[in-house]
């Protein structure tokens, strides 16, 4: 099996995705998200995720959970649980962990199509 894994596809009101661009040993672009720690749920690794990498505040927001697998572009899968959300426009993720992750912006699907992504398209 994989490692388990929380993870938001958070939207704008104009569609556009929220991705950063982890700087580890398998650099890539990434939903936000992360490992789920001892004793936490589902619901607060994600809004653990989200305020430490992106400095979003779930409670003004909606998350929509669900259960998925990921293949990473590095070969890896992971099990877990995906939580989507559409951002209010009052609302600006910014890059919280600068020593984990070098980029985050708002992207396409065309732009998307042209990156290090994810291999299972269907998390987006």
């Amino acid at each position: 099996m994989g490692k388990h894994f929380v993870g938001a596809v958070i939207r704008n009101s104009q569609g556009r995705l929220l991705l950063y661009k982890h700087i580890g040993k398998t650099p890539a672009w990434r939903i936000p998200g992360g490992k789920i720690e001892p004793l936490e749920t589902p619901l607060d690794a994600i809004r653990r995720e989200l305020r430490e990498e992106t400095g979003l505040d779930t409670a003004m927001f909606e998350l929509q959970p669900s259960h998925q697998t990921l293949r990473f572009v590095d070969g890896a899968t992971w099990a877990g649980h995906i939580f989507r959300a559409q951002l209010p426009d009052c609302y600006q993720a910014h890059l919280s962990e600068p020593h984990k992750c070098n980029a985050l912006g708002w992207f396409d699907a065309d732009e998307i199509a042209d990156m290090d992504y994810l291999n299972d398209e269907e998390a987006l």
